[in-house]
């Protein structure tokens, strides 16, 4: 199995070149101003972040009421027409992520979509901010180039085995060459060093600020779990799972 042992490092090698290839960053100006409140919660997690944090808005702000559906086993959120014509084209785009992100997978993939479009103009700011990766136009050909360098790299080895060995081993190239292709993709969204540096420092200088919303940006609503007047809310938004988006 040495042949294919070699194949194993230089899987690892060509998945862990891309992966710092991608993470070189280049200079950009600092931001004066610290991020806003949905700037904030995008650095912390991504697009479940920004869902949460809207929802907790919009409840504190008395725009919606959450309730569980008997049926579906799902919450609602309940408003009055007043409220629905209140609401902003994010919000409106927030409520349906929230009740799409406790549906099916096809759901989810909507709901992904929906914030997607939804925090564009967000993410392009902290973008320019240089808080959030930005990739560059070569940098998507790396989604193609690195699975396809992992199957010409099976030709070195796949002749050095046969009958039922050879066709087992060569299963497993598909497998890697979608692993890696899936940590190409992960590593060309998400904060940059930089971004992780501003939102721990804000973590800090924040801690004992008493705004509920910031402090769900910050941490999420479990931070608020121990205030009575949240622990409702923190409670059914445990089943949530806005990790998906």
């Amino acid at each position: 199995m040495n042949t294919y042992f070699f194949y194993l490092v230089y899987v690892g090698a060509v998945a862990v070149f891309s992966i710092l290839l991608l993470r070189r960053e280049y200079h950009r100006p600092n931001r004066p101003e610290p991020p806003k409140v949905l700037e904030v919660a995008l650095l912390r997690g991504g697009l479940g972040a920004v869902v949460e944090t809207v929802m907790f808005d919009l409840q504190a702000r008395k725009l919606i009421e959450l309730k569980v559906d008997s049926r579906s086993k799902r919450i609602v959120a309940s408003m009055s027409r007043e409220n629905v014509l209140a609401l902003s084209k994010q919000e409106e785009a927030v409520l349906e992520a929230f009740d799409n992100l406790q549906g099916n997978a096809a759901a989810v993939k909507k709901a992904r979509q929906q914030m997607t479009a939804s925090v564009r103009g967000i993410m392009t700011d902290i973008q320019i901010a240089g808080w959030w990766r930005r990739p560059a136009r070569w940098q998507w050909g790396l989604t193609i180039l690195s699975p396809a360098l992992i199957v010409i790299g099976s030709l070195r080895f796949i002749d050095s085995y046969e009958g039922g060995l050879q066709v087992a081993l060569a299963l497993t190239v598909p497998v890697f060459a979608v692993l890696v292709r899936r940590l190409v993709v992960r590593e060309m969204t998400g904060p940059t060093a930089r971004g992780q540096v501003v939102l721990k420092r804000l973590r800090v200088e924040k801690s004992g600020e008493s705004n509920p919303l910031r402090q769900v940006a910050l941490h999420g609503t479990q931070q608020l779990n121990e205030l009575p007047e949240h622990r409702l809310f923190c409670f059914m938004m445990q089943g949530i799972p806005y990790g998906k988006l």
